[in-house]
């Protein structure tokens, strides 16, 4: 069994070696402090300092041993980067470090610990609490310094409910109703900082029920509006539940196969993990979009519902979904490579049901292995949950858990290799807008590259050239 690599810490040990002698004056502050009283480790710390927070970061940075980073543009904040660790110093904000505490977002992150007390064995004495944070701490509840500090910054509202799903805390009510009134106001905020928090949201574990309370204090309108139109759509007899509730039950049902991928292909639990884990972009992983994947990828189906005698229907709706979601993926300004990992793992979310309504031959499981090649585990780990999330009987379970099985196993037992040639290639070639057409010609170039073993771009070319009728 392998060992989980140990998460880095900012101890109070190293804090109180970083600072020696530059105590006077100076305190830690925020998650740090609160996750300090939790029980629980972090990786980042947040110093204020009375005077000068660049010549007090430079210093720790010396001592340390650790690089020095320039950050903030209203308010320049240092960090101190060490060992995979982050401690960010900034100088004092106001008269007094209470004063300077009342300006922050939440009353559990409005605490102060004296440097000079880092280390004391009756450090909680000590702590500086001037919005009764240790309260709220003990009620487990999110509250609001004061409700113009969304004004301030409106991601705060967003914040709010990733630290709900992180701690496990509730908002409390008035908080609530400040955020409902300015959730417009999120769509202010600079992409990628959205983009990280609600990262953080879509790995918690019940990330579901954190998007129903973005949902209901209308943050989610503001960020994907194509998300917020599913709610209400009535999806036939193989669901339950209307578009939106069955998107975010398929988060809930990914999030439970990525932490627990052995459950449906015995033997290869590490090697999904691994793969799952791989960097693609920023510190974001193959989970990440694997997740962001789950949450839209019926995105489509807004556009696309029809009804007839035989019952309900989503004609085309992966092909479309696909690029409302590469869409959205843009807006929230995730990298090209994730947005077309996104693209492929929406477009194809289908194609693993649809082979559970048979028995699928080795061929077939082989061709949907070559056609998304190594999106394939995270293609079957996305069908898989998005039939945990509908209204399938137990007998299409089982079908679906046999195809998910086959599929991961065929891909370790002989991965498809690298295509040589990517859908940005291809769009630019033909000049071609993303789309069906896009998709119709890589599949071709993925086939044709295994099964008539084709090394080069120049073979695959030619052939596209000729289906395109260049």
């Amino acid at each position: 069994m392998s060992r989980a690599t140990p998460t880095p810490a900012v101890t109070p040990s190293l804090l109180a070696r970083a600072l020696r002698g530059r105590c006077r004056r100076a305190w830690v502050v925020g998650g740090w402090v609160r996750d300090r009283l939790l029980g629980r480790k972090t990786g980042d710390a947040d110093l204020v300092v009375e005077r000068d927070a660049s010549e007090a970061a430079s210093a720790v940075a010396d001592r340390l041993g650790g690089s020095l980073v320039t950050m903030g543009r209203r308010r320049q904040t240092f960090r101190v980067v060490v060992s995979g660790l982050n401690l960010d110093f900034a100088s004092l904000r106001a008269p007094t470090m209470p004063e300077d505490l009342l300006e922050r977002d939440f009353t559990v992150n409005a605490v102060a610990l004296p440097c000079s007390r880092i280390a004391s064995p009756r450090w909680r004495r000590h702590l500086l609490d001037p919005a009764n944070g240790l309260c709220d701490l003990n009620r487990r509840i999110l509250r609001a310094v004061r409700p113009e500090t969304f004004d301030h910054d409106p991601l705060r509202m967003l914040r709010a409910v990733r630290l709900a799903a992180v701690l496990g805390f509730a908002i409390e009510r008035p908080t609530q109703r400040a955020i409902a009134r300015r959730s417009h106001l999120l769509s202010r905020v600079a992409a990628e900082r959205v983009r990280d928090e609600l990262l953080i949201i879509l790995r918690a574990d019940r990330a579901d029920r954190y998007l129903r309370i973005a949902h209901s204090l209308g943050l989610l309108r503001t960020l994907m509006p194509e998300l917020t139109d599913l709610a209400a759509i009535e999806q036939g007899k193989f669901h339950a539940k209307d578009a939106l509730e069955h998107s975010l039950l398929t988060v809930r049902h990914v999030n439970r196969l990525i932490r627990s991928p052995g459950s449906l292909a015995a033997g290869v639990g590490d090697r999904v993990r691994a793969l799952l884990s791989h960097r693609i972009a920023g510190g974001r992983t193959r989970a990440d979009v694997l997740r962001f994947a789950a949450l839209t990828h019926d995105l489509g189906k807004s556009k696309t519902r029809t009804e007839d005698e035989t019952g309900v229907h989503f004609y085309g709706h992966p092909s479309l979904g696909a690029e409302m979601a590469a869409a959205i993926a843009r807006r929230l300004a995730l990298g090209k490579k994730e947005q077309g990992a996104l693209r492929a793992l929406v477009d194809n979310h289908m194609r693993p049901l649809l082979l559970s309504r048979a028995e699928p031959t080795e061929r077939s499981i082989r061709r949907l292995l070559l056609a998304v090649g190594e999106q394939a585990v995270p293609l079957a780990l996305l069908a898989h949950a998005d039939l945990l999330a509908s209204a399938a009987t137990p007998a299409g379970r089982r079908a679906q858990g046999k195809v998910t099985a086959r599929l991961i196993s065929a891909f370790f037992r002989s991965p498809p290799p690298p295509p040589l040639v990517d859908g940005f290639q291809v769009m630019r070639r033909y000049g071609l807008q993303p789309g069906r057409q896009v998709g119709r010609l890589l599949e071709i170039a993925r086939c044709a590259q295994i099964e008539r073993g084709l090394r080069t771009q120049e073979e695959i070319w030619r052939i596209l050239d000729r289906m395109v009728g260049k």
